[in-house]
């Protein structure tokens, strides 16, 4: 059966309504918020759960350190690219930063992102390297070694890496390779350049006018240095110069840009 409301009743809903909707919209001076059947949370545990600009706006944890990095084909060859920017937002912490490691004579791997995450991502992967070299007697193949980043980012999904990581190689005979992938390891392969960073929107343009199929290694270096400059100068959050590996089947060649310095 139901039961019958009379006035009394009303009154009483309509004191507890206001009740709550002081406590919703009147912070207490000790720092508590209170809402309505819910206990009371800490304001400043809840502003630490996001990340906020100086302007106030939030920002993702990508964006935290800067990055900038590209790979790119050649003829029997690549090139990997990145900037030498490390910073806390718009605050610069270092001008030599590394973000591209060597795994072996033909493989390399770039990490954009945060700049903790990349570092504990890359002990991890030589680590497992270091274990495949030992039980198979030989160096990891560029696409084995993309399918155990892939499998690593995909198993931290629930609480990830917070890194995009680029990953270029030579393959079976000397065939270059190059691919990135998301924080959870969802792979795009390409056949020309792949970008990663917060300068990547930049590095897209640039690259889609410039690449070239089939670059000598002279050309290629040219070619991804030039794209890397004129990215970074249109990112505040990347910058200070660049780091360029040009990769063959018989050599190495490490070379360091110089950029804008602002």
């Amino acid at each position: 059966m139901g039961r019958l409301i009379n006035a009394n009743d009303k009154v009483n809903d309509h004191q507890a309504n206001e009740s709550c909707a002081f406590f919703n919209l009147s912070p207490l001076h000790s720092g508590l918020h209170f809402s309505a059947g819910r206990s009371p949370i800490p304001a400043k545990l809840d502003a630490a759960r996001r990340i906020d600009t100086p302007a106030g706006s939030p920002m993702s944890i990508f964006e935290y350190n800067g990055s900038a990095l590209i790979a790119m084909v050649g003829k029997n060859c690549f090139a990997i690219a990145s900037d030498r920017r490390l910073g806390v937002q718009l605050q610069t912490i270092a001008t030599d930063f590394q973000k591209i490691y060597k795994v072996h004579d033909k493989l390399f791997l770039g990490l954009s992102g945060l700049a903790t995450d990349a570092q504990t991502l890359y002990q991890r992967l030589v680590f497992r390297h270091k274990l495949y070299q030992l039980r198979e007697e030989r160096d990891m193949k560029p696409e084995t070694f993309a399918n155990l980043v892939s499998s690593i980012l995909y198993e931290k999904r629930f609480g990830p890496y917070f890194c995009q990581p680029v990953i270029a190689g030579l393959g079976d005979e000397d065939k270059p390779f190059i691919c990135t992938m998301d924080s959870i390891g969802a792979k795009e392969l390409a056949k020309d350049f792949v970008v990663a960073g917060t300068a990547s929107e930049s590095l897209y343009g640039a690259c889609e006018s410039m690449f070239k199929p089939d670059m000598e290694p002279e050309e290629l270096f040219e070619t991804i240095s030039q794209a890397l400059l004129s990215s970074v100068d249109r990112d505040c959050l990347s910058g200070w110069g660049g780091h360029v590996y040009v990769v063959t089947s018989t050599e190495i060649r490490e070379r360091i840009l110089k950029g804008r310095m602002d």
